[in-house]
């Protein structure tokens, strides 16, 4: 695997961002649950199949 580029890099001009805090709601938090839920659940049923 070659190295990853940092995100924060194009072309060689550095973006930096400081004094950010992310602003999330109940609605955000709750979609990130539930798609780490399907995500965990995917993937164990791919395992479960391969048996």
């Amino acid at each position: 695997m070659g190295i990853e580029k940092p995100l924060n890099s194009f072309n060689g001009i550095k973006i930096v961002i400081e004094d950010y805090t992310p602003n999330l709601n109940e609605n955000d938090v709750n979609n990130l649950v539930d798609f780490i839920v399907e995500l965990f659940c995917a993937s164990n049923a791919n395992e479960v199949s391969n048996d």
